[in-house]
């Protein structure tokens, strides 16, 4: 792991916090890719078959088992998709993940250090690696942020600073 925002930082939208190395990150994108692959061997064969079926030149049975597979390949895109996508908020090349800022601001919180471990959770809370904010007079967030990364305001969330878990997302403390 390489931290790259240090407590007091100024940073702006985009900026890396820290290039985390996890073989998750690896393994979501190189099951995307074949994922990929098999959906269109797949949807080929199903193609075929069907064609096949219509000429009357294969069964029932292998035209039912070409779309089954293209069903089934269907459904493992989606699901490697779903997972790839939890990293797509920051930058992934290989087996690393570029964690970057959602907004301008300092950095008020850093919970992460060279060689840590860090492990998250998939669809659930993931650990505040970041807090960053913007203080004004009275030391509150210029922007708050809420899990869709869609800007909100509103008095509650305009009092706490934006902090940033594994996948980007920004959560509240």
């Amino acid at each position: 792991m390489k931290v790259v925002a240090q407590l007091g930082n100024h940073v702006k939208k985009g900026d890396p916090l820290v290039v985390i190395e996890s073989p998750d990150t690896g393994v979501a994108t190189s099951d995307l890719g074949k994922a990929k692959a098999d959906l269109v061997a797949a949807e080929h064969d199903h193609q075929r078959q069907k064609e096949l079926l219509d000429a009357h030149a294969t069964s029932q049975k292998d035209y039912e088992v070409a779309s089954d597979n293209f069903r089934k390949a269907k459904a493992e895109m989606e699901r490697a998709q779903q997972k790839a996508r939890l990293f797509r908020q920051g930058d992934v090349t290989g087996q690393t993940f570029t964690l970057r800022s959602d907004i301008d601001g300092e950095v008020f919180m850093k919970a992460v250090s060279p060689g840590m471990e860090i492990s998250g959770q998939y669809g659930g809370s993931s650990p505040e690696l970041f807090t960053i904010g913007e203080a004004d007079r009275s030391r509150r967030p210029a922007t708050s942020w809420c899990r869709s990364g869609r800007s909100r305001r509103s008095s509650s969330s305009r009092d706490r600073p934006t902090s940033f878990g594994k996948t980007g997302s920004a959560t509240r403390r």
